[in-house]
């Protein structure tokens, strides 16, 4: 470490620095590296410089300790079997693909009137994960727009459905209240 301060003479006199100002100093320094003050005193001036140098000492490591958590064998089992691309025919032709990092995509090409009403396309962006045998997945974003804001008002933009049944081919969703089956069929793989 290191200190040097000095003080300007004018008019033949030595001007001291009021420690309150020496202390600011060295602390300013201290997080910045260096500093330089002139300080006017009437038509005098004086000035300070210093330079502090603090050794970086970098904290210890930490081990983390905490263990991931774990996924009982049937959700993990379930996540598998989910990634894919899925396809359905409601009020049109949906695609619905399926990424093992939690994203999922859906193409919905609306048939009969609701092409007049949605378009030919909608791209819809979506999240998804499997808890206690239930499907959780939703809307996150989309284009076009406002079609996708129109079909979310209409069919909703997230749902968690009971997975009855999940192969290689079909993936049979029943929603909370019991009344309706959402079922998808595989799309084979190219």
């Amino acid at each position: 470490m290191s200190d040097s301060s000095e003080t300007t003479e004018t008019d033949g006199k030595s001007q001291g620095v009021p420690p309150l100002f020496l202390l600011a100093g060295f602390l300013v320094a201290g997080t910045a590296g260096s500093a330089y003050f002139v300080m006017p005193d009437g038509p005098q001036a004086t000035t300070v410089s210093s330079t502090l140098t603090i050794p970086i000492v970098a904290p210890p490591l930490e081990v983390a300790t905490q263990s991931v958590e774990q996924i009982d064998p049937e959700t993990a089992r379930l996540n598998k079997l989910v990634v894919g691309s899925w396809k359905q025919d409601f009020y049109g032709e949906r695609t619905l693909t399926v990424k093992d990092d939690g994203t999922a995509t859906m193409v919905i090409r609306p048939g009969g009137v609701f092409a007049l009403g949605f378009g030919e396309k909608i791209d819809l962006t979506m999240f998804w994960s499997v808890k206690d045998g239930h499907l959780d997945y939703g809307v996150n974003g989309g284009a076009p727009a406002d079609k996708v804001k129109l079909a979310a008002s209409t069919w909703g933009d997230h749902w968690v459905e009971k997975i009855v049944k999940l192969d290689e081919t079909t993936l049979d969703l029943l929603s909370v209240d019991g009344s309706s089956h959402s079922i998808w069929e595989r799309v084979p793989s190219e």
